[in-house]
Order: structure tokens, then C-alpha cells, then sequence
């Protein structure tokens, strides 16, 4: 479920965000804790970038859902902009939801288990730290993922600078 509108009571303001809830059909209830959460205000300084990977807050806008291709289209709406109440939104999103590979899954935990390692290493003894990082850590970097990677190589900047302070003492 994809919501939207939803009123304060306390503040009695409206408040326009994205939020994505489980609605269990056999149980015919929701889940008690929102599985995202994107309000308005975030979006009031929008950061380009964010504003290209997902819809703005909205409501009264139309969500169906293809079967067959397992894709949510989502189109149109109302973005809740004081300003502006009657401005309706003439834009089309899909969402296609991919679990992660047990392969995936794996790889990552091991990345952020060794991650915390170094990181503890690295408070103590830089040089073993930086030994961790290349012989046990390293192999578990996704080098296909930018963020990762890039995470990865400033970890070895860490202790080394540290190292050198040291050393300068």
C-alpha cells in the first residue's frame, strides 16, 4: 500500500508523504510499522538526484499493479503544495521490487562484519588494520558497485593517516 495524504490531529495540518505499508489479505490487516517512510519536507530542498530516483510526496494520484510483470505504475497526483492546491502532477513511475540473492546476501554481511573488524583494528593497530584490510576485507568488496568500492578505498586512507601521526609524535 502506497499512501499519501495524511492530517495531524495535534497540529491540525495536512501533511502530503510517501510512505509504502504491507497489507496482509488473508490476515486482512496492515503491518504495524511502515516499511518506508519520504514526507514533504525532505522534498521542499529537493536534491536533484533524490528527486530522480524516486516520486515526489503525493496524493489522489493512481497506483495499479501489472500481475504479469510484477511492475507497481504509479501516475499522477496531487503534490500537497500549499501554494498551489490545484496543481496536479502529470508524471509516470514504475517499481519493480527485486530480492537479493542469497549470494548477495551472504557477501554483503561478510563485507559489513569484516568493515566493523577493520574499523576496530584500525583504532588500535594501524598496520594490522591495514593487513586486515588487504587480505580479508578486500575480497569482499563488490568493485561493481561504485558506493562500495569507493568505501573501501577510503578505509585505507584511515589508518595510514593515523599511522603517520604516529609517527611524527
Amino acid at each position: 500500500v502506497l499512501s499519501g495524504l495524511s492530517k495531524d490531529k495535534e497540529k491540525r495540518e495536512e501533511n502530503v508523504r510517501n510512505s509504502f505499508w504491507i497489507y496482509d489479505i488473508v490476515r486482512n490487516s496492515c503491518n504495524r510499522s511502515c516499511v518506508y517512510k519520504n514526507d514533504q519536507s525532505v522534498k521542499e530542498n529537493p536534491n536533484k538526484s533524490l528527486q530522480e530516483e524516486e516520486p515526489c510526496p503525493r496524493f489522489a494520484h493512481q497506483l495499479v499493479y501489472d500481475e504479469m510483470h510484477k511492475v507497481h505504475y504509479l501516475f499522477g497526483g496531487n503534490p500537497g503544495k500549499s501554494c498551489s492546491p490545484k496543481m496536479r502532477l502529470d508524471d509516470f513511475w514504475s517499481l519493480k521490487l527485486c530480492r537479493p540473492s542469497k549470494e548477495y546476501l551472504l557477501r554483503h554481511c561478510k563485507y559489513l562484519i569484516r568493515k566493523h573488524r577493520f574499523e576496530e583494528k584500525a583504532q588500535t593497530d594501524p598496520v594490522i588494520a591495514l593487513k586486515y584490510l588487504q587480505n580479508d576485507l578486500s575480497v569482499t568488496v563488490d568493485h561493481s558497485d561504485p558506493k562500495e568500492t569507493k568505501e573501501a578505498s577510503q578505509m585505507s586512507i584511515t589508518p595510514t593517516l593515523k599511522e603517520l601521526s604516529s609517527l611524527t609524535r
